[in-house]
């Protein structure tokens, strides 16, 4: 029965005064209420009776039996300042046991059973109409995305799309590279010359190399093989992992192969003014292994050549390297008047003023560094006639009206290079009279 008092009661203890408030400790919410109703006897119980728990080191969160005394009915005492309770759509009632929950219109939460009490499940059931599009992206929710999309997802997929977009993975392509030397740009008909040809490949993301082969290609005849194999073992650097994930094409490897035509004779054309050789080097590699987004989840675009795909299996085409072969020109200077004839000679005695090994075709820029002297000048035949000559806006002229201009018309005369390393005809252009001049244009038109 109830005793009656005149006044309250302060009880000076360092525990609560009813044992039955516990507190009662658990690693976790289901172990800490299985503590207070293991205790608590059904005999010990009534509604409204108020527990504490401890849940591992968190703060104490006040419990208590509401609709009945079951073990069930000890849920979440309401904590003043708003509700710690939520009750979903569906009548279940959702606790939490740090943070309140405030409903929020446009979302509706469902009970989830999960290790630790209960999971709040969450879905984005917006209103909006499902045509609405966002407007502008926001973390991994493209701009465009129409509303429909999004409804019915459940709120932590929609937030880590948002917050942590899917990366896809990238990847570096193999390379074929191939350098040359002992081959200048443009190199004089007749020449020897000792071609090294040095070819590089690496597979990088792709499969493993399987062959490497050098080309060449003489004036448009088609690309022949110089040479073809596997190659020598080398060791390029690592491409190195992404995203934290190990990358399945490491270790890195690649292969080189070099080769020297010695004592080779720089051909003639078979027509026109000049031979065209063209290098190249060719690797093949095997299909590369997909790698991993940043969220672990292996790469499923088809194999491609580009750095957004696994790569595919290939033969890789480099770069070409051209050179040219040419007939050189020449001009130069003397004393006196020289015929056709004699500069034929000088080129022939190599005893010439200036001799290009370049194309002879358009406007061609030649220093004669004239004082009173008598120029010359001699062009491979196969170009357009040289007709003009400029110095500047006072001093140019024509070429090829007798007596009167500055040079008179091509002479074509049959010449032996200095070395023998052709015979060719050239025309031949010859001053008509002494000048003073120094870097002279010289022009087709």
């Amino acid at each position: 029965m109830a005793i009656n008092l005149s006044d309250n009661i302060l009880a000076k203890t360092t525990a609560p005064g009813d044992a039955k408030y516990g507190p009662y400790t658990g690693a976790d919410l289901a172990a800490a209420k299985s503590a207070a109703t293991t205790y608590l006897q059904a005999s010990y119980r009534y509604e409204g009776l108020t527990v504490g728990l401890i849940v591992g080191s968190s703060n104490i969160v006040e419990y208590w039996f509401q609709g009945g005394v079951t073990d069930s009915d000890l849920v979440l005492k309401s904590q003043g300042g708003g509700s710690d309770l939520e009750v979903a759509s569906d009548g279940t009632t959702i606790e939490a046991t740090t943070d309140k929950i405030d409903f929020v219109s446009g979302i509706k939460a469902t009970a989830v059973a999960g290790t630790d009490g209960v999971t709040i499940d969450t879905t984005f059931n917006s209103v909006v109409d499902d045509d609405l599009e966002v407007g502008t992206a926001v973390g991994g929710v493209a701009s465009g995305t129409k509303a429909s999309a999004l409804k019915d997802l459940n709120m932590v997929s929609l937030m880590e799309t948002i917050l942590f977009p899917t990366q896809l993975p990238t990847y570096t392509p193999p390379t074929s590279a191939l350098s040359l030397s002992g081959f200048a740009t443009s190199q004089e008909i007749g020449s020897q010359i000792a071609p090294s040809s040095s070819l590089t490949g690496v597979k990088n993301d792709a499969g493993a190399i399987s062959n490497v082969t050098i080309e060449a290609n003489l004036n448009s005849a088609g690309y022949s093989n110089l040479a073809t194999g596997a190659g020598t073992a080398t060791t390029p650097a690592d491409v190195g992992n992404l995203f934290g994930f190990t990358n399945p094409n490491d270790p890195n490897a690649g292969r080189t192969l070099a080769f020297t035509q010695d004592n080779y004779t720089v051909p003639a054309p078979s027509s026109g003014t000049r031979s065209v050789f063209q290098y190249r080097a060719k690797v093949t590699v095997g299909e590369g292994d997909a790698k991993k987004d940043n969220k672990g989840v292996f790469d499923s675009r088809s194999a491609g050549t580009g750095v957004n795909s696994p790569q595919s299996a290939r033969t890789l085409t480099s770069s070409t390297s051209t050179r040219y072969g040419y007939w050189p020109y020449y001009y130069g200077k003397s004393s006196s008047q020289q015929t056709a004839a004699q500069v034929e000679a000088l080129i022939e005695g190599g005893t010439y003023i200036s001799k290009e090994v370049k194309n002879a075709s358009g406007t061609l820029s030649m220093s004669f560094g004239a004082t009173g002297e008598w120029v010359w000048f001699a062009i491979p035949e196969g170009f357009p006639d040289k007709t003009k000559w400029f110095v500047d806006a006072t001093n140019n002229g024509d070429i090829g009206n007798n007596n009167t201009d500055l040079f008179a018309a091509g002479s074509v005369r049959s010449v032996t290079s200095e070395d023998s390393y052709w015979t060719k005809n050239f025309k031949i252009y010859v001053a008509q009279k002494v000048t003073t001049i120094n870097t002279v244009q010289i022009k087709e038109s």
